[in-house]
């Protein structure tokens, strides 16, 4: 008997028993189906933390925190264009981590090899404004942000009327949804326009702690930046350096505390690694990039998508042993064919390539009925999702199609050794004897 009449046989069977095959294929599709959609979540996830992560900067900018450089502690911190947020799992002082970050430290980080520019700020924070013409502002805090322009700084940030800073200390850029938080909708008219920063503490019981600050500039430009910087001034690292100076009562906050954090653009992403590496190891600064974060974010995505797809095999392996038990009936209803074809010649491999084959083919339309099926739902809440204008969709990998497919076959595979066994080893004169 050759191997293609087996095969011909097996489709046979699998054609005369349509109910029972329809039900096993519908078990087996039912864990496809969950294996491509979970893993097009688990794709879908992934996509949306690196998409987030890449809106925060640049995959070749470094991020510089006044921190010691400790790898025992290992922090993750993220640097994101204004400001630095850090977590540790061994609990320090902030004292006992801080290393402040002066013009020399500015110097030697410009001068690293790979380094294409390097953007220091001052972090500071306002309670207010007034604008010249415009009396009906509402009173927002927000972040202001000194630069240094030291180092050829220019903005990454969308400059939609105006220009930007060009080192003059009473100069203020203004981003477009703090305009908006106070109360400006038409941008344009505030260009040229004097501002007046307000800062002030709060009141306890009434009681005034230290006297409101106010500090003049002029408005030179409005910005639509990346992140959250719409909603935040940028000044002059002078002009932020005494509105620090005030909240921390002295008169050069910056010479004794140094900047808030550094951003550094590398020339080339194969740059970025050595780069962080020189900074923490050679000048002892804690520093963070995209790169690693997405490594780090993908990793962790790659594990959720995993521990998706197992629900899918686990109903796949649920299903296998309905077709164990859809086998063995087989093989029981076709005792006296395979007393038969042993009669006349078959070996044993020969009856169990046969059974195998059927549990290839059922496995094989399981598999393809889940993985179309899974397409279908997945490209129809595509669908839905655009009609809400929502940016949420799932993810159509053919991969995960393939692997679905795979995982189905296989599984089959493995369920169908057993019964094929049984019924390679019958004994033809035990068979006809009984038939």
């Amino acid at each position: 008997m050759k191997l293609s009449d087996g095969f011909s046989m097996a489709i046979n069977d699998i054609r005369k028993r349509k109910i029972r095959t329809v039900l096993t294929v519908v078990a087996l599709s039912v864990g496809s189906f969950l294996m491509v959609t979970m893993m097009g979540v688990g794709d879908s996830i992934n996509k949306g933390a690196s998409n987030l992560f890449s809106s925060f900067g640049d995959t070749k900018q470094i991020g510089v925190q006044p921190e010691k450089y400790d790898k025992a502690s290992s922090p993750v911190n993220v640097t994101v264009n204004t400001g630095t947020s850090s977590t540790s799992t061994t609990p320090e002082k902030k004292e006992d981590k801080f290393k402040k970050i002066d013009k020399d430290a500015l110097t030697k980080m410009s001068k690293l090899d790979g380094v294409d520019k390097l953007y220091a700020y001052l972090n500071s924070q306002i309670t207010g404004v007034d604008i010249e013409g415009n009396s009906s502002i509402k009173k927002k805090s927000t972040n202001i942000v000194g630069v240094c322009f030291d180092f050829d700084y220019k903005t990454d940030n969308e400059i939609t009327y105006g220009s930007e800073l060009s080192g003059k200390n009473d100069e203020i850029v203004v981003g477009e949804k703090y305009l908006s938080k106070i109360g400006i909708t038409d941008y344009k008219s505030v260009i040229g326009k004097k501002i007046t920063l307000k800062v002030e503490f709060p009141k306890i019981n009434g009681v005034e702690i230290k006297k409101p600050y106010s500090i003049d500039g002029k408005i030179v430009g409005v910005a639509k930046g990346k992140s959250d910087f719409g909603n935040e001034i940028l000044a002059s690292e002078d002009l932020v350096n005494k509105i620090q100076g005030y909240y921390e009562d002295k008169a050069d906050y910056l010479s004794e505390k140094g900047y808030s954090g550094v951003a550094l653009m590398a020339k080339n992403e194969d740059s970025v690694k050595p780069i962080t590496d020189k900074i923490r190891k050679d000048l002892g600064y804690s520093a963070s990039n995209m790169v690693e974060m997405l490594d780090m974010v993908n990793s962790m995505t790659k594990v959720v998508k995993s521990i998706l797809a197992v629900a899918g095999i686990i109903v796949l392996l649920v299903a296998s042993l309905g077709l164990i038990n859809t086998m063995t009936m087989t093989i029981q209803e076709k005792k006296k064919s395979i007393g038969v074809m042993k009669a006349v010649g078959a070996s044993k491999n020969q009856i169990r390539y046969i059974f195998i084959f059927q549990c290839l083919v059922l496995g094989l339309l399981g598999g393809l009925v889940g993985c179309l099926s899974s397409s279908a739902a997945i490209y129809g809440i595509n669908l839905y999702m655009k009609s809400v204008a929502s940016t949420l969709t799932l993810t159509l990998n053919i991969n995960n199609i393939l692997i679905a497919l795979g995982v189905s076959v296989v599984v089959a595979f493995f369920a169908g050794i057993i019964p094929a066994g049984r019924a390679a080893k019958l004994n033809v004169v035990e068979i006809l004897s009984y038939e």
